[in-house]
């Protein structure tokens, strides 16, 4: 079988994280092909090898995006009969594919939509999905129950949690990043993997470590991700006066070594589906602590493997943090449990057997 992948992009984010999970795994299975802008991160697609067109991204030139996703599709298709495709993220794109290849079965994967404009993204994918999709994945429930809201047909909804390999670490690379980063032995060391933006919840995450730090002068919070936020997040620093105990590590390739540093993760999303970075890290055997929001419910038994606050609250995230912080056998026991019921539930094989199942019921092909 011929299968094609469409992304509305290529930039450094879990959506395409996640896709790169399907396409290694799934090429030595079928055939597959890569439709997708370039972006931050295409030199990771290309080096997998596959066939990679790249088409205008439609948010910068709408006409002429959409005409070279529709040349391309029709070329792929006439080179070797496309069999399925699997579109991520972008609604839009749906109904572009099914136009051409009316009889292709189509996957749609809803990765979640953040910012003030995200109901409306719902309910345009519920509808347009209603119309062009064959099958929807929702990467949590809490996520098809927000498409089931805005008017998905429940008999085309799928959960598949993300799912994330489990890693080996390379020490030599944690001790070049101790340095890097000047962390200590004797620090405690939070840490958070995230898209510098205002969904992200950083803010509260600085306000918290300005009130832990006096009474925690050993404590270091380490920030991986980029962002448009960087800047405002930087001045937040220096007005709290944290630039002794905060990191900001930038974009990294292998962030398993630098998660394998923390001794508690924080992520204190104000939106989030589910989150990549959280699964790193409870494979990594650490304690989590994240909001009340999205998919974090599912990916975390409060009390268990991690704790969960209200979002926007700097106070409550303190509270959690300090409990861990002042508890080395509570972080140990919790990050233990959490390393358990990401094997449980949330690694990339069963990621990968679901999804093939979706293909195969769709295709026919056992």
């Amino acid at each position: 079988m011929h299968l094609l992948y469409v992304l509305p992009y290529l930039e450094q984010g879990g959506t395409e994280k996640h896709t790169l999970a399907l396409i290694t795994y799934f090429r030595s299975i079928y055939d597959v092909s890569l439709l997708a802008p370039i972006g931050s991160t295409s030199y990771q697609f290309e080096a997998l090898g596959i066939p990679y067109r790249q088409f205008c991204r439609w948010d910068f030139n709408f006409f002429r995006g959409i005409k070279e996703l529709s040349q391309h599709i029709q070329q792929i298709d006439q080179q070797r009969p496309i069999g399925l495709v699997h579109v991520h993220a972008s609604h839009e794109l749906m109904a572009v594919v099914k136009l051409i290849l009316p009889r292709v079965p189509v996957v749609f994967t809803v990765h979640g939509y953040h910012g003030t404009t995200k109901n409306l993204s719902y309910w345009l994918s519920s509808q347009i999905a209603n119309w062009f999709a064959d099958r929807v994945i929702a990467v949590c429930q809490a996520e098809a129950d927000i498409l089931q809201k805005h008017g998905l047909k429940s008999h085309k909804t799928t959960v598949i949690y993300n799912g994330v390999d489990s890693v080996t670490i390379d020490p030599d690379r944690c001790e070049e990043l101790r340095q890097k980063f000047t962390i200590g032995l004797d620090q405690i060391i939070l840490g958070t993997v995230a898209r510098l933006s205002p969904d992200k919840g950083i803010i509260y995450l600085l306000q918290a470590m300005a009130s832990l730090t006096p009474k925690h002068h050993n404590l270091h919070l380490i920030i991986a991700g980029t962002g448009a936020q960087r800047g405002e997040l930087e001045q937040l620093v220096w007005e709290l006066n944290l630039q002794k105990n905060v990191t900001f590590a930038g974009y990294l390739d292998r962030l398993h070594d630098l998660i394998s540093l923390f001794d508690i993760f924080v992520l204190p999303s104000l939106q989030e589906a589910f989150s990549l970075a959280t699964l790193e890290a409870m494979a990594l055997a650490k304690p989590i602590v994240a909001t009340t929001v999205g998919g974090f419910r599912e990916q975390i038994q409060a009390g268990e493997t991690g704790f969960l606050v209200p979002p926007k609250s700097s106070k409550e995230l303190a509270l959690a943090l300090e409990q861990l912080i002042t508890n080395s056998s509570q972080r140990q026991q919790m990050g233990r449990a959490a390393q358990i019921f990401y094997r449980q539930n949330f690694t990339a094989e069963k990621m990968l057997n679901q999804t093939k199942s979706v293909y195969q019921y769709l295709t026919g092909l056992a």
